[in-house]
């Protein structure tokens, strides 16, 4: 990983922290799409089926109140009022039955269901029963069926009718619960899922900033040491990224700048060497030179010597010559003078 490049480094680390928050997206979007799935089904099917047998149990007791009224009342024009209002109440109590049947999925719905339509047929039979002798005039017999009959076969339906709309309050409040339960969920992962990329995000930025740095300081403290001409300074690259190259490449010019150094120093000392060689023959040279100048004197002086005792050699051998001549002469003289 010291090895990675800068750039690649920072690619990483921000495609780590991009997929989880990519992640923590998609979980959110999965979580509502459930969550949404969820309300849908409480507000268009649990609540409208807990309406429904709510419906279903008031036109059914709104149906018998009707009833009980239908018995005590003699007026014809009222009379036909109640029967046209329990008969439209039926209908509407019908239609709530068969709008309930459609929405029920469960088992357990339609069992409760199967026993709402089983009792409303004995309710229903019950019900026609007294409003035969109704029809018929036969009020006493109506009011006796009434009590005998027909309230209990209505107590046996609203029952059933009162366990559906128990039902479908549990199944609501079932589904309120799940709701809450996937909302708590996604957001306790969706919070772990944010925490991890806080964690991450801080954790690639502190890796990234401590590879870069570490080896800009020491290249910095490199360069401050070559500035102040200390070629003793080593620098080690660790990695080889554009930090580690540059440390090298400053290592690499103060152990060349060391090396060129350090030849101008031995060349130097050579130079000095050979000129204290040079001033030392010099110092030999000038001392025989004026040596040799002492001996030339020397040679000159015995030299103008010579030459003077020559010259007098020679006025010496002049004046002998001449002295002999002269004898010569004394002699050929003598001789004639004898001859």
């Amino acid at each position: 990983m010291k090895d990675l490049k800068i750039s690649m480094r920072l690619g990483l680390g921000f495609g780590l922290v991009v997929l989880l928050l990519i992640g923590v997206t998609l979980l959110g979007i999965t979580r509502m799409a459930r969550l949404n799935e969820g309300t849908e089904t409480i507000v268009h099917r649990d609540v409208a089926k807990l309406e429904y047998a709510m419906r279903l149990e008031g036109h059914t007791r709104e149906n018998a109140a009707k009833l009980l009224e239908l018995l005590i009342t003699f007026d014809t024009t009222e009379v036909a009022k109640i029967k046209s209002r329990m008969e439209f109440t039926r209908k509407a109590a019908v239609k709530d039955a068969e709008d309930l049947e459609g929405l029920l999925v469960l088992a357990e719905g339609k069992a409760a269901m199967a026993k709402i339509k089983d009792s409303r047929s004995g309710y229903e039979a019950a019900y026609a029963k007294v409003m035969t002798a109704v029809k018929d005039g036969h009020y006493d017999d109506s009011l006796r069926f009434a009590v005998s009959d027909m309230v209990p076969a209505m107590n046996v339906f609203l029952k059933n009718v009162e366990h559906m709309v128990g039902l479908q309050e549990s199944l609501l409040q079932k589904g309120a619960a799940e709701g809450e339960e996937v909302y708590l969920g996604a957001r306790n992962i969706m919070l772990t899922l944010a925490a991890l990329a806080v964690l991450l995000a801080v954790g690639v930025a502190s890796w990234v900033t401590r590879s870069v740095t570490v080896p800009i300081r020491e290249a910095v403290a490199a360069a401050e040491a070559l500035a102040r001409g200390d070629l003793t300074h080593k620098t080690e690259a660790k990695s080889k990224d554009e930090a580690g190259q540059l440390l090298g490449a400053l290592g690499n010019t103060i152990a060349q700048l060391r090396r060129i150094v350090g030849g101008i120093k031995e060349s130097a000392e050579a130079i000095g060497s050979g000129t204290t060689q040079i001033a030392s023959g010099n110092a030999d040279l000038s001392q025989r030179t004026e040596e040799q100048a002492a001996s030339l004197e020397e040679t000159a002086s015995n030299m103008e010597e010579l030459t003077s005792t020559v010259k007098q050699n020679a006025e010496n051998a002049r004046q002998a010559n001449q002295l002999a001549a002269g004898a010569s002469e004394v002699a050929a003289k003598g001789g004639a003078v004898v001859s």
